[in-house]
């Protein structure tokens, strides 16, 4: 092979890697965004306008201790999936877990919404919630409540919704 032919040939291996790029350089010169660093943002900036459900406390429990070194490009949904089953291994109820991916979630695309690019999606395997069904007061249940009911109370119970023979 010529000299020129090996610096074509060179030149197509370094564009099918992706290296020859202006975002290769910028990420190469700039440090990596890790999850801690955007998480720690949020926090200040998202969080206190945020309702309650979201709690800073599973982050720090459950986010931060696998994602927090990571940079953000570098995540997938491989490793998504892997942190999903070390929450597993901990016995977390499927709930949990599914809030805790959805505190990620959040935390990763409020980010990338300041930085004006698209979400982040994932295909996550999360545990299958179990759906069960709300138990309903029977009619000699209701007639028990509103007997014990006193004062204006004895009002609010008959009140409440019926559903066939039975009360929510």
């Amino acid at each position: 092979m010529t000299k020129p032919e090996a610096k074509r040939k060179l030149m197509d291996l370094i564009d099918a890697a992706g290296v020859n790029t202006p975002e290769h350089l910028e990420r190469a010169t700039k440090p990596a965004v890790t999850f801690n660093t955007i998480a720690d943002e949020w926090e200040a900036k998202r969080l206190p306008f945020l309702h309650n459900s979201i709690t800073p406390s599973r982050l720090q429990n459950h986010v931060r201790p696998f994602f927090g070194q990571m940079a953000i490009e570098d995540i997938r949904t491989g490793t998504v999936n892997d942190w999903i089953a070390t929450l597993t291994v901990k016995r977390l109820e499927p709930k949990t877990i599914e809030n805790c991916w959805k505190d990620f979630r959040s935390v990763v695309n409020w980010h990338r919404r300041q930085m004006d690019k698209p979400k982040v999606t994932w295909y996550p395997d999360l545990p299958e919630i179990p759906d069960v069904e709300q138990r309903w007061f029977t009619p000699s249940e209701v007639k028990r409540i509103v007997d014990a009911a006193k004062g204006k109370y004895k009002v609010l119970f008959p009140s409440c919704r019926i559903h066939g023979n039975a009360m929510r």
